[in-house]
């Protein structure tokens, strides 16, 4: 089995004002290697979606690829090979990334102070962007079946009497 050591995470949050608006943000940032799912594909003929990196596959004239031969389970050595290499360091990988957790944009808008009245303006997100050189899908969740983090932006009006 794989063993992935070293991981190193952190972020830098910071909040900035001028005047009426004030800006909040949260970057994450994480050093890791971890399992690339994407370069332990099976093998080529398994019944489930695949990446297209499995076109680039050993043929059985002798030409050497990434991947295996293609096989629908019937060939125990390419079988075994697939496995054997999906247990193997071969699928480590950089996964480390950058991404912009949280941002807040707020404005309070400026209103006669005779009316009582306050009103603020907010505009919020959630994982705007991820930078990465990870090939296979989110470099945070690497086991199959997660999805990323979802993107959310919202927006509020608030008023005080």
């Amino acid at each position: 089995m794989v063993n992935i050591t070293g991981i190193c995470n952190g972020g830098i949050q910071n909040e900035i004002q001028y005047k009426n608006l004030r800006l909040d943000f949260l970057f994450q940032f994480v050093k890791q290697e971890n399992r690339d799912l994407s370069r332990s594909m099976g093998f080529g003929g398994d019944m489930r979606n695949q990446s297209t990196a499995i076109l680039d596959h050993t043929t059985i004239n002798g030409a050497t690829g990434a991947t295996q031969i293609y096989t629908a389970g019937f060939n125990p050595d390419a079988v075994a090979a697939s496995s054997r290499y999906g247990s193997s360091n071969a699928i480590v990988a950089d996964a480390s990334f950058v991404r912009l957790k949280n941002v807040s944009l707020t404005w309070d808008v400026p209103v006669e102070k005779t009316t009582g009245v306050a009103c603020q303006l907010s505009l919020q997100a959630q994982n705007l962007f991820t930078l990465t050189d990870f090939k296979g899908g989110d470099p945070e969740f690497t086991n199959g079946g997660y999805l990323p983090p979802l993107r959310t932006i919202t927006g509020g009006i608030g008023l005080s009497f």
